[in-house]
């Protein structure tokens, strides 16, 4: 859409990014009102987190706006080798961006392509920690705008970072896109893996329809975080955070327990290797991004000597570039209407998580969304059994029967002792308990929901006493393991 220059302000003698509307795009009336709009737009915003529009206007009919020039680089850059950021460095940055957001979608504008190559960071002053500057507000619409301005089958956003409804033209956005596409950038900067890696749109699109959210703990993050990115990932919007500032302060939360706790603030380790095999702690070099970056509204330039490499640069012709984009968006628009058609078809249980509404600490209702339980295995006792979803959330087992015979008498006893409690049937419940005992038994637990976090499973299993104690509701965690309290 426009080429980015460094430039200089003689009336104010200071270095400015120049955006400049391609000549042979400056006849195209929509491409024009865009452009205008961009700038419109982003210069109501007045924040020490976003990037300032300074003047707008044509010279000789070359449409252009002056703004802020940002001196470092951007979040992406450090996670493109596929390492991770410290949990600190991370919440300090999701910190910043969600201020930015907030105030944003307070005055009804939405950003709707918030990812790390959008988040710059520019350098410190005087021994300061980086300062975030949010960039890129160039396919932001007011709010009254998205409805009547959005084209069927475009979506303005990269497919990495992407919330579910951006994929529904039917749906009208709102602010909780941004809140998806930050808890998705969160946990690529703790991870340096994209939330659903995948090798092609289709496949993208997919993962963020039907996906369970990823545990960022399974790249070697706290697990206190888990919870944090499944909420802001939730396919539902109405099961999200409300702000993207309640989402920095589940975070900032995690972070200082974790500090308390003297527990590391980043993950283990690792060596980046295209080649190498991504095993549950591994950082791998993710997969190429499917938009070229030459369309950013903010120039990555003025890299330090000594300090990062600037990255190569990109030379692509504008009739590529442009040729490229209309294939992209004619496929998108088919890819899109495939995958929608498809939902629903799934394993049950697959395309729609039971997340907490944020704020409640992670407490949920394990009825509300679950797969119907398989009554065939049902016990004759005051309460009918359940089969939860796998999607990460933590119960705590209050007690278990494992001896034919005696399975409806001992479940009878545990539900008499923790009213309220439910009961499921492990090997038709989730690969994270036990399937069987060494003898070959089915095993019957009580269990209570207990939250999305380590700290309010813990409070819950010491609530019960005795001998109860949490479990993970997932297909990925070992059935051996037992959250450590």
């Amino acid at each position: 859409m426009g080429t980015m220059y460094l430039a200089h302000d003689d009336d104010l003698d200071r270095p400015v990014a120049l955006k400049l509307l391609s000549r042979t795009l400056a006849d195209d009336a929509d491409l024009k009102a865009r452009f205008l709009q961009e700038a419109k737009t982003a210069a109501r915003l007045s924040h020490p987190n976003i990037v300032s529009i300074y003047a707008r206007g044509v010279h000789e009919g070359q449409l252009y706006i002056a703004m802020q020039y940002v001196d470092g680089s951007d979040a992406a850059w450090p996670i493109r080798a596929g390492q991770a950021m410290s949990v600190e460095r991370a919440v300090r940055i999701i910190g910043e961006t969600a201020a930015a957001l907030d105030y944003a979608h307070a005055r009804g504008i939405l950003h709707r392509d918030v990812k790390p190559a959008n988040i710059l960071l520019a350098q410190s002053e005087s021994g300061q920690s980086e300062r975030v500057v949010l960039a890129d507000f160039g396919i932001a619409k007011a709010l009254e705008d998205t409805a009547k301005h959005t084209h069927t089958g475009l979506v303005l956003a990269s497919f990495q970072y992407a919330a579910p409804e951006q994929f529904d033209p039917n749906i009208t956005l709102d602010h909780r896109v941004d809140v998806y596409a930050l808890g998705a950038t969160f946990h690529h900067l703790l991870t340096g893996q994209q939330p659903f890696p995948g090798t092609g749109i289709a496949q993208l699109i997919s993962g963020h329809l039907n996906q369970t959210p990823p545990r960022p703990s399974t790249h070697g993050v706290p697990i206190e975080v888990d919870h944090i990115v499944a909420t802001a990932l939730a396919k539902d919007r109405e099961q999200r955070y409300p702000t993207c500032g309640q989402l920095a302060a589940d975070a900032r939360t995690a972070a200082a327990e974790l500090s308390r706790r003297d527990l590391p603030l980043s993950p283990p380790p690792t060596t980046a290797s295209p080649s190498a095999h991504a095993g549950p702690r591994s950082y791998v070099t993710p997969p190429p991004t499917l938009f070229a970056e030459s369309a950013q509204t903010m120039m990555r330039s003025h890299y330090l000597a000594g300090t990062e490499q600037p990255p190569p640069r990109k030379d692509h012709t504008l009739a590529l570039a442009a040729l490229a984009g209309v294939v992209v968006l004619a496929v998108t628009a088919i890819l899109v209407a495939v995958v929608l058609s498809g939902r629903g078809t799934d394993t049950p249980g697959a395309a729609e998580s039971t997340l907490p509404p944020a704020g409640t600490d992670g407490a949920i209702t394990v009825s509300t969304g679950a797969r119907p339980p398989d009554r065939d295995f049902a016990l004759n006792v005051s309460a009918p059994i359940t089969q939860p979803l796998c999607d990460g959330t933590g119960i705590v087992v209050l007690g278990s029967a494992v001896t034919p015979g005696r399975y409806e008498t001992e479940i009878q006893q545990f539900l008499d002792e923790f009213p309220g409690a439910d009961y499921l049937r492990t090997d038709h419940a989730c690969p994270s308990l036990r399937q069987e005992t060494e003898e070959g038994n089915p095993i019957y637990a009580v269990y209570r929901p207990a939250g999305r976090t380590q700290t309010a499973i813990c409070a819950a299993v010491r609530a019960a006493g005795g001998s109860a104690y949490g479990k993970w509701l997932d297909n990925t965690t070992d059935p051996s393991y037992i959250i450590p309290c």
